[in-house]
């Protein structure tokens, strides 16, 4: 992949980004599939892509997308690979095309009022904080080509300045910079990917200095000391680490930035399981996740390269528990045994309604599940009770999978966790560790300012999963809840007239029941009325039926035992437990015999064995 010896000189095209496979053998047949018939939309749909282009979309990840000029990102690496120009001439069109509809106007007004303007964002998703960030180091590396290269006319070259000087402009702006999101950390490296390319130019010195502070600031507002990203998804702590290690790449990060990178890439490496699948918690599609050649080549954690590689990279991870104390996340990875669970909630940023859930797969089969993230499509109404809620996108879809009754936690009289006009909790995680042969996490945070929730999650990596909650409200009024869990769509259900039987992949078998009041749960499957349950978004835009299920008890307190076996079961008299569930034994009979749970806390800790 060399370039033509005629090909223009220029500046290396940066890749701080994750998404482009740009070192696939079929790269080149995609941008040729790009300009004969549009773009593939992430959601699967294929866009026209030849001016004039309808920038306004009714899918508002897909428009913004747009707007920040992914689909260029990758004919510009095509360009920079192999010196195509038909990849740049078209890349050009269509930016002058966005200028034409989006920009133009402005530059017309006085610098102070357009400004104003683009930043009050009255458009659509033109001016959206990030997208500009993101347009900005393309439009740079455009308006660096054009110059370089005397086939462009001047005036080609000064419309493209006179772009790029309006973005820097109101990137520069301090009341326009998001600095308490991932959305600033990509506008400052788009402003000083941009400001390093013309750094000799008057004014963009200053850029420099300003992109580098914010970006020193935002790494360490980014992510906690251990090394995980504050914004309660594997998914986005995956796109932010890739394109934090292009940056390094580039030469954008300072040099004491390597040790929180290190630390950001060990605990990538347990977000994983053993499929390449990054935990599919808060915003992240339940996808394998296969990195791309040059993010494995900028990777120095062994056990993250070697599950993002398909083993051809890097060492196997051992096996082991790694709890995430000031982030509230934990994981297991024993054999073919994989457990993630959330009990953290330090903002409303890609968290949904959640408070403690968890999700468990074995033998890469999943078992308990993640709604995911299925996409953000639609705004609800400032001021209306979806919004008040915490609900930023209106499609039905998103809202299902945002809510308390969608992922494995208790729901409390029919409400979702609130996630706005509270305070933020921290971290619930009380403790994790490894037992003998088991593990056990505990966490505990109230709800809804009064009750009081315990969560234990004992686990026999290969055989069973026993989950302990106990909810207390201090004070004393009724509520009905709901222990919710979502099972994985390759499992079917049996009878069984204690629990639920469920029959899986390869003769697997599965046996759920609620070892304090032994009685089959409620299950339900692909439903939309009276509302929507027993869905997973298996990927952007896109719902498959799943099983949810859930025990239901009533008063002022409730206690679950539920227990997840990997056979048939039947439950067994011999279950005893106090009130807290602090202290009991829990007992059921399968094809091994008569086998329990023994189980005590002592000083906050939950310690168990087999009894």
């Amino acid at each position: 992949m060399t370039r033509p010896a005629d090909a223009p000189y220029h500046i290396t095209y940066e890749q701080f980004e994750a998404s482009i496979r740009s070192d696939t053998p079929a790269f080149r047949s995609v941008l040729d599939g790009m300009l004969a018939d549009g773009w593939r939309t992430p959601g699967g749909s294929t866009e026209p892509f030849r001016p004039p282009i309808r920038w306004t979309c009714a899918n508002r990840s897909t428009e913004f997308h747009l707007h920040a000029w992914e689909p260029l990102s990758a004919l510009l690496r095509g360009y920079d690979l192999f010196g195509d120009r038909r990849y740049f001439a078209h890349a050009l069109d269509v930016a002058h095309d966005w200028m034409s509809q989006h920009q133009d106007h402005l530059l017309a007004l006085p610098r102070t009022e357009a400004l104003d303007r683009a930043q009050a964002r009255t458009g659509g998703m033109a001016w959206y904080d990030m997208a500009v960030g993101l347009r900005a180091y393309r439009l740079a590396y455009i308006a660096d080509v054009v110059g370089r290269d005397p086939r462009y006319p001047p005036a080609v070259s000064e419309r493209l300045m006179a772009s790029l000087i309006f973005h820097m402009d109101l990137l520069a702006r301090e009341d326009f910079f998001v600095g308490h999101t991932n959305h600033g950390l990509y506008q400052a490296l788009g402003q000083m990917a941009a400001a390093l390319r013309f750094g000799t130019l008057p004014g963009f010195a200053a850029h420099i200095r300003q992109s580098e502070a914010r970006l020193r600031a935002m790494l360490e507002r980014s992510f906690f000391p251990s090394g995980v990203h504050r914004e309660h998804s594997p998914g986005y702590h995956y796109m932010i680490l890739g394109t934090l290690l292009g940056a390094r790449h580039e030469g954008m990060l300072p040099d004491d930035m390597d040790e929180l990178l290190a630390r950001a890439e060990e605990a990538l490496g347990w977000m994983v399981d053993h499929d390449g699948a990054l935990a599919p918690i808060g915003d992240t599609d339940p996808t394998p996740r296969r990195a791309a050649l040059q993010t494995l080549g900028r990777l120095t954690n062994p056990h993250a390269l070697n599950l993002l590689s398909d083993a051809r990279y890097g060492d196997r991870p051992p096996d082991g528990c790694r709890a995430y104390q000031d982030a509230g996340m934990v994981f297991v990875r024993h054999g073919g045994s994989y457990l993630a669970q959330i009990a953290g909630f330090h903002s409303r940023t890609h968290k949904h309604a959640d408070h403690l859930s968890f999700v468990w797969s074995e033998a890469g089969e999943e078992i308990l599940i993640d709604p995911g993230r299925f996409g953000y499509i639609g705004r609800t109404e400032i001021g209306s009770d979806l919004h008040r809620n915490g609900h930023w996108y209106s499609d039905p879809r998103r809202i299902y999978v945002e809510k308390t009754r969608a992922h494995n936690c208790v729901e409390i009289d029919g409400r979702d966790y609130p996630r706005t006009r509270v305070k933020p909790f921290g971290s619930a995680l009380v403790a994790a560790s490894r037992q003998d042969e088991l593990y056990v996490t505990s966490s505990e945070t109230v709800h809804f300012r009064r009750v009081r929730h315990r969560r234990d999650l004992i686990l026999r990596p290969g055989d069973f999963l026993l989950v302990l909650d106990w909810l207390y409200d201090r004070s004393g009024e009724k509520h009905d809840f709901k222990q919710w869990f979502q099972i994985g769509p390759r499992w079917e259900r049996g009878h069984d007239e204690h629990g639920a039987a469920f029959a899986g992949p390869s003769a697997s078998a599965l046996w759920v029941a609620d070892l304090l009041e032994p009685s089959p749960p409620v299950c339900r499957r692909g439903e939309t009325e009276p509302e929507m349950s027993g869905w997973r978004s298996d990927a952007a835009e896109s719902l498959v039926p799943a099983t949810s299920l859930h025990f239901a008890k009533e008063g002022e307190r409730a206690s679950f035992a539920t227990l997840f076996l990997t056979r048939r079961g039947a439950p067994s008299a011999a279950t005893r437990a106090n009130a807290t569930l602090s202290a009991g034994r829990f007992a059921w009979r399968d094809d091994r015999g008569n086998r329990a749970v023994l189980v005590r806390r002592r000083e906050r800790e939950t310690r168990a064995s087999l009894g």
